[in-house]
């Protein structure tokens, strides 16, 4: 699911696979949730999406895809609030502030199963851990040890009980 421009560029850039599928729709337009095969387990992967949009959007997008999808886990990246208040500040010229303002950061994604009880997090794999050789050592350094560093941006895995 992406808008129709995001996977026109996609598909110009990559080769997929036959049964790779894409949904030209807003993640709110719930329509395309219509599409989606019945009786599968679902996996939804959120991607590149959530700090653009409020945290009462965020919960009712969840429940609907449990709700709608019977998902069996949801994987998603967020941003710590640190880094979402230090990226405003910065204010990069590559990002256009006003048309993409950067709404939700999240500390504990674990607080997430407050949201729903049949949210369980499973676990985090933190983008800090893949740095690998690039940049300086210090920061990398700082960046493992710090855990507020340490988790600026994750990949969150929950599974989803079903009830």
């Amino acid at each position: 699911v992406d808008l129709p421009p995001v996977i026109e560029l996609r598909q110009s850039v990559f080769d997929f696979p036959e049964n790779v599928h894409f949904l030209p729709s807003s993640a709110w337009d719930y329509q395309w949730i219509e599409s989606i095969p019945k009786g599968r387990e679902i996996l939804v992967l959120i991607e590149g999406l959530l700090i653009y949009f409020s945290e009462e959007e965020i919960r009712h997008l969840f429940k609907t895809v449990i709700d709608s999808l019977g998902a069996k886990q949801i994987v998603f990246d967020s941003a710590s609030k640190f880094i979402l208040e230090f990226e405003k500040l910065r204010k990069l010229d590559v990002i256009n502030w006003n048309n993409t303002p950067w709404k939700w950061g999240i500390n504990d994604v674990t607080k997430l199963e407050n949201w729903d009880t049949r949210l369980q997090f499973d676990k985090n794999i933190y983008q800090t851990d893949y740095y690998g050789n690039r940049g300086p050592t210090m920061i990398k350094y700082l960046l493992k040890c710090n855990s507020t560093a340490r988790n600026i941006y994750r990949v969150s895995r929950f599974l989803v009980k079903q009830s």
